[in-house]
């Protein structure tokens, strides 16, 4: 994969992503922030806790931490969805469970 395909892939992860928030404010009555810079997609919920997403262009991974633990993706072609590298599942999936867990709320993307 390009770096550039790569780059766009991610930046539709983040909007999907922050569109999955958006609506999660909504639904749930919350203020969830979100901050962006770049290749930085970080997430902020109301109990102060955080998840934080990196993209690494030169290694072709988006890498996530929270409190709970660090995670890197790698984008498979076959399935069209980031799947961890170390064998634990969809990044969509492990997204949802960090932030359940974290704040104790049932989210859905």
């Amino acid at each position: 994969m390009s770096e550039t395909l790569f780059l766009e892939r991610v930046q539709k992860t983040f909007f999907m992503l922050e569109n999955s928030i958006d609506q999660w404010n909504i639904k749930h009555d919350l203020v969830i922030d979100i901050n962006k810079d770049a290749n930085v997609f970080e997430v902020e919920f109301e109990n102060t806790k955080k998840i934080i997403l990196n993209s690494q262009a030169p290694m072709l991974q988006l890498w996530m931490a929270s409190e709970l633990g660090a995670y890197h993706f790698s984008f498979d072609e076959k399935r069209e969805t980031w799947e961890d590298t170390r064998g634990s599942g969809s990044f969509l999936v492990i997204f949802e469970d960090a932030s359940r867990k974290l704040t104790g709320i049932n989210f859905v993307i």
